[in-house]
């Protein structure tokens, strides 16, 4: 029996179509969907029909959504608010009982993910890192999320022990040399010191 899922981008909505089949056949106790839909660049990576299949079919199925700061309004149909806690309700009063609004995209000196879960709020905040090794930060806090859930903790905790475990991976990312570009957070530094 699996005790959580993580879901990334689904591309299409074929795609998208498999896994509502396969979730409501196994029905896992959490299913964590990172809504991946708009790249760094801004481009949307989702045909209009595989969002409508996103929201309408894989969404509902989801124990937690958690989009970043543009997937939220994209989601919203363009909600013009950057507010991490005003997408969060927005999100949770359109039937999601849990979103979690990540703050990655924000300004300022700290980066703040808000979790709106069963009519609650709570913040996670942390320094924003400055690095250029940050591919794979959302998709990484979302299958930490996913494995808490599964460990037995508690939403709420389950994402403080995973906004931790992200804040440490982009605070060593730089120890990690991988080629030109945006490198990936360094996921194993807890162990990996050097």
């Amino acid at each position: 029996m699996w005790g959580a899922v993580k879901i990334g981008m689904a591309g299409t909505d074929d795609s998208i179509g498999v896994i509502v089949e396969i979730l409501q056949h196994h029905k896992p106790p959490h299913v964590v969907l990172d809504p991946v839909m708009i790249a760094q660049s801004g481009d949307s990576l989702l045909s209009p029909k595989a969002m409508t299949a996103l929201q309408e079919k894989l969404i509902p199925l989801a124990s937690l959504i958690t989009p970043n700061i543009p997937e939220a309004q994209a989601l919203l149909g363009g909600h013009p608010s950057d507010d991490p806690e005003t997408l969060a309700r927005a999100l949770h009063d359109t039937g999601n009982e849990c979103v979690l609004v990540k703050g990655g995209h924000g300004a300022g000196d700290a980066s703040r993910d808000v979790l709106m879960a069963y009519g609650s709020f709570y913040d996670y905040e942390a320094a924003r890192i400055d690095t250029k090794n940050n591919h794979g930060t959302g998709c990484t806090l979302s299958a930490a999320i996913a494995c808490f859930l599964a460990r037995g903790h508690d939403m709420p905790d389950a994402v403080g022990e995973a906004k931790a475990y992200i804040t440490g991976a982009l605070s060593a990312s730089d120890l990690l040399d991988v080629g030109g570009g945006a490198g990936p957070v360094h996921h194993f530094h807890a162990l990996w010191k050097n």
